[in-house]
């Protein structure tokens, strides 16, 4: 991205529907799935919002991929707090110690990640348009 005429940020010559749900996912750590619009994640990137819709079917669309990207965060965080736990000489103390790591990630990413957390599991009808 690149600055545009009158200090707005434009987008140029890559993957927009990436850069557009990289704005949606911010939105999401912002404000939780209510804030992820498909009209402010294009003004985000510095394109119209007809340009977007040529990514997305609709807003429904644009929320399951932010959901994925969520999901993804989480399992990272979840990942991560596995690799501290040392090995065992008990494989059954160390699967425990797995299971609890696990359970602190998936916290700690919920506290830490709200907005995303909220929307990484809202509901997204299957009627809903774009969905």
């Amino acid at each position: 991205m690149a600055k545009g005429s009158g200090g707005k940020t434009g987008y140029h010559h890559g993957d927009l529907r990436n850069a557009l749900i990289g704005a949606a996912v911010e939105l999401a750590v912002e404000g939780g799935p209510e804030r992820v619009v498909l009209r402010e994640a294009a003004r985000r990137v510095g394109v119209s919002p007809t340009a977007a819709y040529r990514h997305f079917s609709g807003h429904g669309d644009l929320l399951w991929q932010v959901k994925a990207r969520g999901q993804q965060a989480l399992a990272v965080f979840m990942l991560e707090a596995v690799r501290e736990v040392p090995p065992l000489p008990d494989p059954g103390e160390e699967a425990e110690r797995r299971l609890a790591a696990i359970g602190r990630g998936y916290v700690r990413f919920a506290v830490e990640n709200p907005g995303l957390y909220r929307t990484a599991f809202r509901r997204i009808p299957a009627d809903a348009p774009g969905a």
